[in-house]
């Protein structure tokens, strides 16, 4: 698809960049005071052709010092990921509203549930020698009680703010992998929390891969209604935009083991910070 020339003339908007095996993808999201000037509709995705183009860094010249050094820096990545991205499905999100982070060498893994977060961040612990943290698990050791048992007594917002108040704490540790629950990013001081604090990790899965790991499962309070399915699908139309827009990275589960994901997401954290 063709980027029109006069696209730079756009002065406030949110750019999410993605690069996968073929093709770099922008999505455009502009607030309402400066949508006319862009010649296209919101939420608009834009495709190049990726394999060592020059295109992406000709029209990032003509932004900003910061949007330019980022598409350069997605193309290095591009390069790297041509020689390796046959064995697996992997896109790298990069995002220009990005916060500078503290740097703990923390991991935070975010997603629906029943994406993996708690098994992939288990191997990917161990196999970075960090230290491996469930904040459901936290949560449920200092109350002694299960969450279901919480979300019975307390409902969901009492939960939330259990929830809130343990990741506020755990961020502030240094070296761990820490697997979210999957509705830690509703609350936007977890989410500013945990974006400058680590890097966030985005485990995304298909709706039908998601059902499929959790359709049994009876330790899911969210799932237990008339309709499990279709309150499962609601959930991930709220979320996965908020899940995409904080995360640093965006990793697919649903075509490969937690094995090969984790080491697979350990060489892209590998690469980002050796850079």
């Amino acid at each position: 698809m063709r980027i029109d020339p006069d696209f730079h003339h756009v002065k406030k908007f949110d750019l999410t960049l993605a690069c996968s095996r073929d093709h770099f993808v922008v999505e455009v999201q502009v607030d309402s005071a400066n949508f006319k000037y862009i010649p296209c509709k919101n939420h608009t995705i834009f495709i190049w052709p990726a394999l060592f183009a020059t295109v992406p860094t000709n029209c990032a010249a003509r932004w900003n010092d910061l949007k330019a050094s980022l598409m350069e820096r997605l193309v290095s990545i591009q390069r790297t990921l041509n020689r390796i991205i046959f064995g697996y499905n992997s896109i790298m999100y990069c995002s220009s509203s990005i916060q500078p982070k503290r740097h703990s060498g923390n991991v935070f893994l975010i997603g629906m549930m029943g994406a993996g977060k708690t098994t992939v961040g288990r191997l990917l612990a161990q196999q970075m020698g960090k230290i491996f943290v469930d904040s459901d698990e936290v949560i449920q050791k200092r109350t002694g009680v299960t969450i279901p048992h919480i979300f019975d007594v307390e409902g969901e917002a009492g939960f939330r703010q259990r929830e809130a108040s343990i990741i506020q704490e755990l961020v502030l540790e240094d070296n761990i992998v820490l697997a979210t629950g999957g509705g830690a990013i509703l609350n936007e001081q977890s989410r500013v929390a945990l974006r400058s604090n680590g890097m966030v990790v985005y485990l995304k899965s298909t709706v039908h891969d998601l059902w499929q790991r959790t359709r049994h499962d009876r330790n899911r309070p969210l799932l237990q209604t008339s309709d499990p399915y279709a309150k499962l699908r609601s959930m991930y139309e709220q979320r996965d935009p908020i899940y995409s827009q904080m995360a640093d990275l965006v990793m697919f589960t649903s075509k490969q083991s937690a094995q090969s994901l984790a080491w697979h997401l350990q060489e892209e954290l590998g690469r980002i910070w050796e850079k």
